[in-house]
């Protein structure tokens, strides 16, 4: 059904897009444990560039903030941090539902995991929020940053700065958490200089409105057809070093492996989805999800945890799979998921609508 909305329908497109990739992700590590190892290119492709390109798309539409700090904070208390403490304890309390009823639940243990959350920024019982942590981060240190640079040479010179920065942070975690006594992986700190570069891109995009220039569709097909080639020729040039135990990017972890090669599947990847987008008509399912993104990351995280690994292996064939078959089963969960959060998201939005960030 065509959207009525006054909304940028490429914006919500992208978003969606996003979402989707996300929980597809997220559903083709439950084909792991069957050491279906066909899957892990496809899965490599899809991590090389999907959560840089959510920090780049949330400078986008990031809006200079005209309010003092205190303010700013209590904004992003209500409209982040709430929410990613809500689906954490949401989290927690499917966790306990199911340990009451198949084990004696360990309560200090799950206690002290849902309040790692406070001390730590970590929300453990609801992983998919982690960018919603270290989003936090970035957003506060941007506050401080904006105050300094006004013009787009300063902005460019802020990104390469935190390119760099961010690399020598990530590549020497650990020197670094012994010299300053605080864990890189507190709130996502060292995470969070990579990620400011992919959000001060966003905003230097906004700022320069190329994106805002209609163009013909077949100009959008072009660009859309360039990109995918760069993004599928690139993404496996990047053989590392990697931090994850598998060979492939996790921003999560800084997991980045090579940087040149990460940054330029990176932004192929974020202009792939960007000009798919483009292409995709208004619709109000792509605007739903776009709009309320942070309440489908927020339920991702009941399918990453506890309903993935229990239902995928169910639908997947009881011999060897072929990539695309296990690509067909995964797809079609993500369908089913999101299809699912739909209406869960519209209760939200109707009676709790803090719980997602509104």
């Amino acid at each position: 059904m065509k959207s009525t909305s006054s909304r940028i329908p490429w914006i919500d497109n992208a978003r969606a897009l996003g979402i989707v990739l996300v929980y597809e992700v997220h559903a083709l590590e439950a084909t792991f444990s069957r050491g279906d190892m066909n899957i892990l290119v496809y899965y490599k492709f899809l991590t090389a560039f999907l959560l840089s390109f959510f920090f780049l798309m949330s400078g986008y539409s990031w809006r200079p903030a005209r309010i003092e700090f205190i303010p700013f904070i209590k904004k992003m208390v209500i409209s982040r941090f709430v929410p990613v403490a809500f689906f954490n304890f949401l989290g927690l309390f499917f966790l306990l539902f199911i340990a009451i009823l198949t084990q004696e639940p360990d309560w200090e243990r799950y206690l002290k995991g849902g309040l790692r959350l406070f001390t730590a920024g970590a929300p453990v019982y609801c992983f998919p929020m982690w960018f919603v942590v270290c989003l936090i981060v970035v957003e506060i240190l941007h506050f401080w940053i904006a105050r300094l640079i006004a013009s787009n040479v300063g902005l460019v010179i802020s990104i390469i700065f935190f390119t760099v920065f961010g690399w020598v942070v990530t590549e020497n975690i650990g020197q670094i958490t012994h010299f300053v006594g605080v864990k890189m992986d507190f709130w996502y700190l060292g995470e969070a200089t990579i990620a400011c570069s992919f959000f001060q891109i966003g905003i230097l995009l906004k700022r320069l409105q190329w994106l805002s220039i209609p163009l013909p569709k077949k100009i959008d097909m072009l660009l859309f057809m360039i990109a995918l080639a760069v993004t599928v020729g690139t993404f496996n040039l990047n053989q590392g070093p990697f931090k994850a135990i598998l060979a492939f990017v996790a921003m999560a972890l800084s997991s980045h492996g090579a940087i040149g090669w990460f940054y330029l599947t990176s932004l192929s990847g974020a202009a792939m989805l960007i000009y798919l987008a483009k292409l995709i008509p208004p619709n109000i399912h792509f605007e739903f999800v776009g709009k309320y993104t942070l309440g489908f990351v927020g339920l991702n995280g009941l399918f990453y945890h506890y309903i993935n690994k229990a239902v995928i292996p169910l639908l997947l064939p009881e011999s060897d799979a072929g990539i695309w078959s296990l690509i067909l089963v995964c797809s079609g969960f993500t369908v089913f998921s999101i299809a699912i959060g739909i209406p869960v998201v519209t209760f939200l939005k109707t009676k709790m609508p803090i719980t997602i960030g509104r």
